[in-house]
């Protein structure tokens, strides 16, 4: 649907999935039985020079043939709009949301609308953010953000263990960022300067976590290959009223002056002086360092060391592409809220302050035919920093995925697929929760043929096995699933 207004494009989908489900579990029980899922789906989309707002619905029914307490209607929705108020420098973002997620890791894991959907609440999400951007920034660069964030989750009915509790997730977010600067054009002297702050009100079970940035960047340039950079940074964390485990002052400062050489376009190393203080610790000497290097779009690798508030930080970025082969990989440390840090098996809805260690590496293989496959190998570490804790919060996990697309034909195609999440729950020194450490290891395998019988006319039929295997006391859980699906797109 088309005016000189804008374009206006309506969806919708309706889909029938049947399941066999076969459940072993001491805290759900033995099930055998057969599900049916009734369900619709909405979309719609305009588009125009001013705006362009998107919408999504899905309702859900289900029936079991002999769970009797499960939760038989699903509904979410997702609206996002962008407003050009000036041209593409003054835009104004909204969203809004309502999902359902499981509410631990340690409970439900395999949790969804089939089986185990007692473990799931609702989450409802907001957030705006108005962006300005100097138009043509060729003499000064200057980018402003200004953002609000609200995100809520339903407390979970009869938890087992109140430190589950989804509670925990009520948190309203406000920020603010500027960066101003030297603009595109060459010149000898380049400039930047970065700030930001963002204030979160956690509810009434965490204290509110403020966090403001500040730095400053200078960069002489002797010749086209080599620059004197100076640099400047302070960065506060704090919760109100206290709360950091072991008092911790996680105020971080630094200073720096080093070279820059610059061998190639776009490629740099560059090796600094440093002294910074956290919080009331002696200052510390020492030498950071980055190397950064592009061999082309799709060909890039870049390593740095320095320092933070824990010590010693490195950070490992690598990408590399050609026409049939993509890997990548990542590493990162720092502070973060925990329900940030959720994966496939690990969804924790707090948002307790946590320090963070990241990292992946990707390998895909596509012919661009008929083959694709992908690996995908994670790790991450994070730890509690406050003094109100719950039980997930501190966690190591180590990740393994493996994927297989084969297409069959112009109308079917084949997929496989198998993850595996080994995650340890440790209890750090100090720490006040009086629990053992828990040792869950999480598998699932999937066998999928999808096949398009019309235009409009699709069908699947799925196989898939899930498992959970953990010292902790009644927490195995075997799942094993048959399911056939019908779906139309109108």
């Amino acid at each position: 649907m088309k005016s000189y207004a804008g374009q206006l494009e309506l969806g919708a989908r309706t889909a029938i999935d049947y399941y066999n489900v076969e459940v072993e579990s001491l805290q759900l029980g033995s099930i055998n039985e057969n599900v049916t899922k009734y369900g619709l789906n909405l979309s719609s989309e305009f588009d125009s020079k001013k705006a362009d707002i998107k919408a999504t619905a899905a309702y859900s029914y289900i029936t079991h043939s002999e769970t009797d307490d499960a939760k038989e209607k699903f509904f979410n929705y997702n609206l996002s709009s962008e407003l050009k108020i000036i041209g593409d420098s003054l835009k104004l973002l909204n969203s809004k949301s309502l999902s359902q997620r499981v509410s631990s890791s340690q409970q439900g894991v395999f949790s969804d609308e089939i089986v185990g959907s007692e473990n799931l609440v609702d989450v409802n999400s907001t957030s705006s953010s108005l962006i300005y951007s100097i138009p043509n920034p060729r003499v000064i660069r200057l980018n402003a953000n200004l953002s609000y964030k609200s995100t809520k989750a339903d407390s979970l009915e009869d938890s087992a263990t109140p430190q589950q509790s989804s509670a925990l997730l009520n948190t309203d977010t406000s920020s603010f960022s500027l960066f101003v600067g030297s603009g595109s054009s060459p010149r000898a002297v380049n400039w930047g300067i970065n700030m930001g702050s963002s204030t979160s009100e956690r509810g009434e079970s965490l204290n509110t976590y403020k966090t403001n940035f500040l730095s400053a960047n200078l960069a002489v340039g002797f010749n086209p290959m080599l620059s004197w950079v100076s640099n400047a940074s302070v960065n506060k964390n704090e919760l109100d009223g206290g709360g950091f485990i072991g008092e911790q002052d996680l105020n971080f400062t630094q200073l720096g002056t080093g070279l820059e050489w610059s061998f190639i376009r776009d490629s740099s190393l560059s090796i600094f002086a440093k002294t910074s203080k956290s919080g009331e610790q002696e200052r510390r000497n020492y030498i950071a360092g980055e190397f950064n290097w592009v061999l082309s779009k799709r060909t890039s690798l870049k390593l740095s060391v320095d320092r933070n508030q824990f010590g010693e930080t490195y950070g490992f970025n690598f990408q590399l592409a050609n026409r049939y082969i993509q890997s990548s990989a990542n590493y990162r440390e720092g502070i973060d809220i925990n329900s940030n840090q959720s994966s496939a098996f690990s969804t924790e809805l707090n948002d307790e302050v946590v320090r963070v260690n990241n990292g992946f590496f990707n390998l895909t293989y596509d012919n661009l035919r008929k083959v694709k496959i992908s690996a995908r190998v994670s790790y991450s570490k994070q730890e509690s920093l406050e003094q109100t804790q719950s039980i997930n919060s501190n966690r190591k996990t180590n990740g393994l995925s493996l994927s297989l697309q084969y297409q069959l034909s112009r109308k079917s195609s084949f997929n496989a697929s198998f993850r595996q999440n080994d995650i340890l729950y440790f209890i750090p020194e100090g720490s006040v929760l009086n629990v053992n450490e828990r040792k869950d290891e999480n598998q699932s395998l999937s066998f999928t043929l999808d096949t398009k019988l019309s235009r409009r006319l699709n069908s699947k039929v799925e196989l898939s096995k899930r498992k959970r295997i953990s010292n902790e006391l009644n927490a195995d859980t075997a799942d094993n699933r048959i399911n056939l699906s019908v779906s139309y797109q109108y």
